[in-house]
């Protein structure tokens, strides 16, 4: 009887009125993954499925065959309705569910007797409607009355809006009441199997006005728009039509077996679950016998339409759904891309059903060029038209076209304006210039730059129709053109252009006489020490110089430096000793014991400790000592291999152990560590920044980390690194980082974790040194001006970089034409890198292109009798200049009777004037200079004709 119950409440919950045409007969779909039971559908077209043998409802997306969701928390959910909000609710057991106009939830508790009554939004029952026998079906009429089948009794009960207890007994049947349903005058009809009966009580009516006969076990009641009702009759295998108001039928369909649900389209075609008969049966209006019978189905005993008129049958037998798509027309899920250019050859995916077999495929009535069609899949490419929002997207196929709607826009793709403007490589943003972008919304805008191997990335932050204001999360490193596109909703710009030239903001100043440098440190009077590994010395640079002012000897493969507060330098040499050199001597003061001293750190108090990587622990000497006034040890293997060490303000002494990828902590005074950092892969250098936080280089990671004071695990990671070796800060809190991958240095502005720009120290390899393989880069300090200094062990040289904030201009002409500032071969200044003999800077000076061959007769010529009467006496020299002309070139004419002696004619140092030789040519300048752009110049001789006198004229440019 269970069973039965639960089917019949779905016949009487898919009685709906819903469009529907004519289609195939056996499955399109079939749903799998639950025990099939009632079905629901909501506002948005998903399936909901109850497992009337299970504790689940499956939830299925339109057009899915595999639950989307699956509701839990359940057991064994019989009724399923939706509210108007589109709340699902879900009946656990009871037997029935209803919602009367204002939204309230009736729940039929059928072994309790009751009904509970939920408002909108509870989850406990406002009130519970007593005066019940075994409520097993419920039934709303127009005006709110609730109607309850006793399936103990003989009776229904009838609530009035508000009501608790019974506001009327319908009476007169002869058994259990089985079936109600309301038609659209407010009758009631309720079945009664065993009496083989339908009664009919008028509105109002507690006994029945009418006793519908003929029937053979009636079990389910469905109506049609003209209020007919059909009767399936269990017992027959027959269905019985009655027209409006009649008693006996006026028609009796057959050809089935076992019918068991009934459902209703909106053109009056009935559908028959055949339970028996595993199919169901399809009747046209008026109709008695079946026009079509769907099969593929075991045990079908519910049915329900979607909203696209699509029938669902649930397979009691084997746990299934089975939709069956009744609606031919093409019908579009979606549209992807949804926008796309104007000119057309945008790649198009539609979604949907019924695509099958399409002929033509239309947006905004412009043919677009069919693609492959898997007939819920189909791939086209849209042709050319106008700027058009909602274009309407038809499909068209030998049944016909979907309906009219607007999932498309063609827009005008945008365009970018090329640009070579100078881009320094760690400036925070670029502007783009170009048409078509969109300036609504600055997030519908994406950049992609390509800028060599270099992927740089940013995204849109500020845009107008015209501009767009990039920040850079990745900043471009690679120097040379800088090339992007942009797409805008998806329509790309096509070709990359170029939008700026990358070009760094710092030069590079050589310091020599060196010898496998491996380790720097300042002194307080700024000197810069460098350690010799290669020739046992520490060399010493005064303040700007590049070439060594003093030699300290005595040293024995110095690898680490550090100054104490008295000036005192120490070297950590490779033969296990520390040698101690007081200010201005050259050569050791003490030497004092180290075993391995690879680095050396002092406290606020000046204790010195040195990491002693040969026996796993820290030496501690306290101020002046020559000997060990303490040993540090602990942890894995001891100290397992210290690598690095730091002191915070303090004084406490943190010590990195690669051995076991960790950093340990030291209180002031203690041997042992009290705290481990984690979370690290190789620690290397230690650094902490101006408010206690530690800095780790992860040499094996290629990350830096990030400790808060007093955390053990990284509070943030620092990326885009490659083997990161040492650290330093400047006074403005922006973090170096020295890459011995590559020999480069990264740039940290505080708080960033990917870097902000990357300098080129101009070296690159390896070399082994003590401990393994290094890269040729292998220290990093900063002096009190900002000033980057680089050892470059490889080619025995120190690099100093120096940021400048406005790039030199003939830099920047070499990084337009050439993408680099290299000077080598035909790049050099003197060169001529397209072999024409002119050389590269003539042609910056005279605002020529060093790419494209130039004759030398195009450059200059000799005027002999201008015109002119400042010439017209004398042989003068023609060139033409750009304007303005290079602020950095000086620009000379000179003057010879013998190509030995020449004399100054004329000078004009960048963009000034020009300056004639008033002592060899007298006070009157006998220069035509008109001034514009580009410039044609005359230079006369400074003296006139004289005979047969031979003179030449030549020009000459210099720069600084």
């Amino acid at each position: 009887m269970e069973k039965t119950m639960r089917c019949f409440l779905i016949a009487l919950m898919m009685s709906l009125l819903v469009p529907v045409a004519e289609a195939g007969t056996t499955p399109d779909f079939t749903f799998t993954g639950f025990s099939s039971g009632s079905l629901a559908f909501d506002s948005d077209g998903n399936l909901f499925v109850a497992s009337n043998e299970g504790t689940t409802v499956g939830k299925f997306a339109p057009g899915a065959a595999t639950p989307s969701a699956t509701l839990t928390g359940l057991n064994e959910p019989n009724a399923l309705a939706f509210d108007s909000a589109g709340n699902l609710f879900v009946a656990n057991q009871p037997s029935a569910l209803a919602f009367d106009s204002a939204g309230n939830l009736y729940v039929a508790n059928f072994p309790a007797d009751t009904v509970s009554k939920f408002a909108p939004g509870a989850t406990t029952p406002s009130v519970t409607l007593t005066g019940l026998n075994l409520p097993y079906r419920l039934a709303i009429d127009s005006s709110d009355n609730l109607y309850v089948a006793n399936y103990g009794g003989t009776t229904v009960s009838k609530f009035a809006p508000g009501a608790t207890t019974p506001s009327a007994t319908l009476t007169g049947l002869n058994e259990s009441p089985h079936a109600l349903a309301v038609d659209s005058s407010g009758n009631l009809f309720v079945a009664t199997p065993n009496n083989n009966t339908v009664s009919k009580f008028a509105p109002g009516a507690t006994t029945p006005s009418a006793t519908l006969t003929g029937l053979n076990g009636p079990f389910a009641l469905a109506f049609d728009s003209t209020g007919n009702l059909f009767v399936a009759n269990s017992l027959t295998d027959t269905v019985s039509k009655f027209a409006p108001g009649a008693t006996t039928p006026s028609a009796t369909l057959t050809g089935l077996n076992g019918p068991h649900a009934l459902a209703v389209d909106s053109a009056g075609n009935l559908f028959v679950a055949n339970v028996d008969g595993y199919d169901v049966s399809k009747f046209a209006p008026g109709a008695t016998t079946p026009s079509a019978t769907f099969t593929g189905l075991y045990w079908p005993d519910k049915l329900a339409f979607d909203s696209s008129g699509n029938l669902f049958v649930a397979n009691r037998g084997n746990h299934t759904v089975s939709e069956f798509i009744l609606t031919p027309l093409p019908v579009l899920f979606s549209v992807t891309p949804s926008v796309g250019s104007i000119v057309g050859g945008t790649s198009v995916s539609i979604t949907g059903v019924n695509l099958a077999g399409a002929t033509a495929v239309t947006i905004g009535g412009t043919p677009a060029t069919l693609g492959t069609n898997t007939g819920t899949t189909l791939v086209l490419t849209t042709g050319a038209h106008a700027a058009l929002d909602g274009a309407s997207v038809l499909v068209t196929t030998s049944v016909g076209t979907n309906a009219a709607n607007s999932l498309f826009k063609y827009a005008v793709p945008p365009t970018l304006t090329r640009s070579t403007a100078n881009q320094f490589n760690d400036a925070p943003t670029l502007n783009i210039i170009g048409t078509g972008f969109d300036d609504t919304t600055p997030g519908n805008n994406t950049v992609d730059f390509y800028n060599g191997t270099n992927s740089a990335e940013g995204t849109v932050t500020a845009a107008t129709s015209t501009t767009l204001t990039v920040t850079f999360t990745i900043p471009p490193t690679n120097l040379g053109a800088l090339l992007a596109t942009v797409s805008v909703s998806g329509i790309s710009s096509g070709a990359a252009v170029q939008v700026a030239t990358v070009a760094q903001n710092y030069t590079i100043t050589t310091l020599t006489g060196l010898n496998a440098p491996n380790d720097l440190a300042f002194d307080s009077a700024g000197n810069l020490f460098v350690a010799n590994f290669g020739a046992n010395t520490v060399s010493k640079f005064a303040p700007g110089a590049t070439t060594p002012s003093a030699t300290l000897a005595g040293l024995n493969g110095p690898i680490s430096l550090g100054f104490d507060s008295s000036g005192n330098l120490f070297v950590g040499n490779s033969d296990g000793t520390l040698s101690k050199v007081a200010p201005g001597a050259t050569t050791p003061s003490a030497t004092l014991p180290g075993s391995g001293s690879n680095d050396l750190a002092f406290d606020s108090a000046d204790n010195l400790f040195v990491a002693n990587s040969n026996y796993n622990s820290v030496i501690k000497f306290a101020p002046g000592a020559t000997t060990p006034s303490a040993i540090l040890t602990g942890g894995y293997f001891a100290l397992g291999s210290p690598s690095s060490l730091a002191c915070d303000s303090s004084g406490y002494l943190f010590v990195a152990i690669r051995g076991d990828n960790t950093v340990k902590t030291f209180a002031p005074g203690a041997t042992t560590p009290f705290t481990t950092l984690t979370g690290l892969h190789w620690p290397g250098d230690l650094v902490f920044d101006s408010s206690g936080n530690l800095f780790v280089a992860n040499f094996g990671a290629g990350t830096v980390s990030k400790f808060a004071p007093g955390a053990t695990t990284p509070s943030a990671t620092l990326t885009g690194l490659s083997w990161p070796t040492d650290l330093v800060f400047d006074s403005s809190g922006n973090l170096f980082v020295l890459n011995a991958s590559g020999s480069t240095v990264s740039k940290f502005a505080p708080g960033a974790t990917t870097p902000s720009a990357i300098f080129f120290t101009g070296t690159s390899g390896f070399f082994f040194g003590i401990g393994g393989l290094f890269g040729e880069a292998l220290a990093l300090a900063v002096d009190s001006s900002g000033n980057l200094f680089v050892t470059n062990a490889g080619n025995n040289t120190v690099s100093k970089i120096v940021s400048t904030t406005v790039m030199p201009e003939f830099t920047a002409w070499r990084l337009t034409h050439f993408g680099t500032n290299a000077t080598a071969g035909n790049l050099a200044d003197d060169a001529s890198y397209v072999g024409d003999g002119l050389p590269n800077l003539l042609k910056y000076a005279l605002g020529r292109s060093p790419l494209v061959a130039t004759a030398s007769s195009a450059l200059s010529s000799i005027v002999n009798g201008s015109a002119n009467s400042l010439l017209s006496d004398r042989l003068a020299i023609r060139f033409t200049l750009p304007n303005p002309a290079p602020a950095d070139v000086t620009y000379t004419v000179q003057a010879t009777d013998d190509l030995l002696n020449w004399t100054t004619v004329a000078t004009k140092q960048g963009t000034g004037a020009w300056q004639w030789n008033t002592v060899a040519g007298g006070n009157t300048p006998h220069i035509v200079d008109p001034g514009t752009s580009p410039d044609t110049v005359e230079v006369g001789d400074v003296v006139p004709f004289s005979g047969n006198t031979r003179r030449m004229m030549r020009l000459q440019v210099t720069r600084p």
